[in-house]
């Protein structure tokens, strides 16, 4: 039991050790810049503060109200709350506690899943170390600490590879239910994009296998892809409980819309195996000196793996040159690291025409295809490491002691890769509060504009190694989306996360991004803006010239760079109720209406709308709504008693959204599209108690397919354990 367990509390040890500077002699706060100042800083925190204090009352986080126009968090699934290294971790500690936590688990779990790999492809001990280090503190993964949810997937790539292969090998039904086990802890993450990676994976190296079969391949291959594919099936039943409510949000998203198409504009070519050498071959954006618009981020797409290990790669190719295409995995990794190579050349790859299918065409960034080349090229590694480390033994007593010492090296090394990338700040900074908060406290929902084109451009210009605090700064005092969450409040901005709400997307880019040119001005634009949105506050880093509003306060974040914060002169709140209203059936209707009328007193509807209703709504009666009295507000419920004058359209400034449901006087109404973004509901003259509510309906659908699905799967693991020996 203690040779088993001895790998396992060294592996725990080196995770501890390596990330040693993240909580000693304090706990800090990764803070490292990229575009929009850093996916950690102004997405994971955050979020992770949310879910943190919904979960301490008690709550499943379905909604924020408080970014996004208001937002279904939950279906955001980077949100990784059904990861029980997140929840456990944020239960118990603080969010940078816990947050170094999750980390050190994540790397401890990457390094045993690399390390079990190992052992299937019967690697030595310390050679399955070898392995298990280079893959899991390669450039590709110390990179991705930003992307935090991207590391926890990658993480158990080679997990369930090394359950599928051990089944390939034995056709035992544990090892077929471990690797799907061990799916769906990767499903858990929250980043489908590697598990899809992880599938395509599974599928290319088994089939490929089948192929190289002397006997009966196609039956074999048939039977492999059945086999993946009830895999597959079983893991995403078990996953619903979180896979509903994020396919709920993807097909309100731009990415299944005719509004746009979200594809990554880069793309990589033969030239990027030079990243083998060095992650930063082609410019370090630390100071500023790589070219973003012509190449793929490094953090997105880098082939190293570590000094060391390019040199027990090296001597791979070596020693197997004679038997490199005869060896049958040896062939099969060769295989698919070539095949993964030119996927992520994206549109360079002759293989682009896939990219235009599902599923092939939900992600972004195919440059992440590489994550499966580091990983053959860490198993190549540790099987020249292998193959020198026993014939070496033969020899000396002492070469596991040698080996042993090139481990630590490798390990010094990317250590000093880690701590010269990453910058941190002490907890107290991150959380200070800002100057502007003051002013916005009370706000019905504020507007943070610009920050993200500044800071990009900054990036650009002069990286993060000057000045690593400046970006954190910017976003804390505009209160930019999504850090206004740290401090609860709402937002109009839409959220950082790579999947919005397709009206709230489309509406932001091409309305809210040009709301205050220089030069040719519309105003009806930016009143209007305020009008559909209840934006009351407006943060800025320069002056806004503009009738609508007026300067609360003005103060500096660094010598040259000044918060701006305003408040909109006659803000319209959380509700407004209509008696007039005008049809739009497309985004030009919406665009022509939004710059030529004032829609003060006018709604904007929608053909859901019933043409008895939408012929109510003919003539403005002024001051039809009186005596609102607020009973209860908060991200799922908002409830409210009233009294009209007249019949009309009652709007919610709360993005649409398909689980909101509406009671007028405990009876449900229905919800109708109002102001392109909100939530209308027809009221009859008189008092009125109103409630709009984010059932969790959906939620629990999920969790009812998830628990059915795995009491199925537990009947069939005990039918095989009958049939047959486990």
């Amino acid at each position: 039991m203690k040779k088993i367990l001895l790998p396992f509390i060294i592996l725990l040890a080196i995770s501890a050790i390596f990330f040693f500077p993240l909580y000693f002699p304090e706990t800090k706060a990764v803070i490292t810049a990229e575009f929009r100042g850093g996916d950690i800083v102004n997405m994971h925190y955050p979020y992770k503060f949310f879910e943190q204090s919904q979960l301490r009352q008690g709550i499943i986080p379905l909604w924020s109200r408080y970014t996004g126009n208001g937002f279904p968090i939950f279906g955001q699934s980077e949100i990784g709350l059904f990861n029980p290294i997140n929840t456990i971790s944020l239960l118990i500690l603080n969010i940078f506690d816990a947050m170094v936590v999750q980390i050190v688990l994540t790397f401890f779990v990457m390094l045993c899943s690399s390390y079990y790999l190992g052992k299937v492809l019967k690697l030595q001990t310390l050679s399955s170390i070898f392995l298990a280090v280079t893959y899991s503190f390669c450039a590709y993964s110390i990179l991705s600490i930003v992307h935090f949810p991207h590391l926890q997937a990658i993480g158990l790539i080679p997990l369930v590879f090394a359950f599928a292969y051990r089944f390939y090998l034995t056709h035992r039904a544990r090892y077929f239910l471990l690797a799907v086990a061990a799916f769906i802890f990767q499903l858990s993450a929250g980043q489908f994009q590697n598990a899809y990676i992880t599938l395509l994976f599974l599928f290319i190296f088994f089939g490929a296998a089948a192929l190289f079969a002397k006997k009966k391949r196609f039956v074999l291959l048939g039977k492999s892809f059945f086999i993946i594919a009830i895999g597959v099936v079983f893991s995403f039943l078990i996953s619903s409980v979180q896979l509903i409510s994020t396919v709920l949000l993807l097909i309100q998203s731009p990415r299944t819309s005719d509004y746009f198409y979200v594809s990554a504009p880069l793309s990589i070519n033969p030239s990027y195996l030079l990243t083998f050498f060095h992650p930063f071959v082609f410019g370090d954006p630390k100071t500023g000196q790589f070219p973003f618009w012509s190449l793929v981020h490094p953090w997105d797409g880098t082939l190293f793996i570590g000094y060391v290990p390019i040199i027990f790669v090296a001597l791979f190719f070596i020693v197997t040159r004679k038997e490199l295409f005869k060896n049958k995995i040896f062939l099969l990794f060769l295989v698919n690291f070539v095949i993964f190579f030119v996927f992520a050349w994206e549109r360079n790859s002759p293989l682009y025409f896939l990219f235009s299918i599902p599923p092939f065409s939900l992600f972004r960034f195919n440059s992440r295809y590489l994550i499966i080349d580091v990983l053959i090229l860490s198993i190549f590694a540790g099987y020249g490491f292998d193959f020198i480390l026993r014939k070496w033994q033969l020899r000396k007593n002492t070469t596991k002691y040698v080996f042993a010492c090139l481990i630590v090296l490798h390990i010094l090394f990317q250590f000093k890769l880690m701590y010269y990338w990453h910058s941190f700040t002490s907890t107290r900074h991150f959380l200070s509060p800002p100057k502007s908060l003051q002013y916005v406290k009370d706000a019905n929902r504020i507007f943070s504009y610009d920050q993200v084109g500044y800071i990009n451009s900054l990036y650009l210009k002069q990286g993060f190694l000057k000045d690593p605090t400046v970006y954190l700064d910017i976003l804390k005092n505009t209160l930019a989306t999504d850090f206004n969450l740290l401090y609860n409040i709402p937002s109009f901005n839409n959220s950082i996360s790579g999947i919005n709400p397709r009206r709230l997307e489309v509406f932001y880019v091409r309305l809210a991004s040009y709301l205050y040119p220089d030069k040719d001005k519309n105003e009806n634009i930016e009143r209007n803006f305020y009008n559909i949105t209840g934006v009351d506050i407006v943060t800025a880093l320069r002056k806004i010239k503009s009738t609508e509003l007026k300067v609360l306060t003005s103060y500096p974040i660094r010598p040259s760079l000044y918060t701006y914060v305003y408040q909109v002169k006659k803000p319209v709140g959380l509700l407004s109720f209509y008696t007039s209203g005008v049809l739009i059936s497309t985004l030009d209707d919406l665009l022509k209406n939004v710059e030529e009328s004032d829609l003060k007193d006018t709604a904007l509807i929608e053909s859901d709308m019933p043409k008895t209703l939408v012929q109510k709504l003919h003539s403005k009666s002024a001051e039809a709504l009186h005596n609102i009295s607020y009973e209860r507000r908060d991200n799922e419920h908002l409830k409210l008693r009233l009294r009209t004058k007249a019949d009309g359209l009652l709007v919610f400034r709360e993005t649409i959204d398909i689980p909101w449901r509406a009671y007028i006087d405990g009876k449900p109404t229905p919800i109708y599209k109002a102001n392109f973004l909100g939530m209308g509901i027809w009221l009859e003259e008189g008092e009125h108690t109103i409630q709009f509510v984010y059932t969790n309906t959906y939620f629990l659908i999920g969790v009812g397919v998830s628990v059915a699905s795995v009491a199925i799967a537990f009947l069939i693991f005990l039918y095989l354990k009958k049939k047959r020996s486990l």
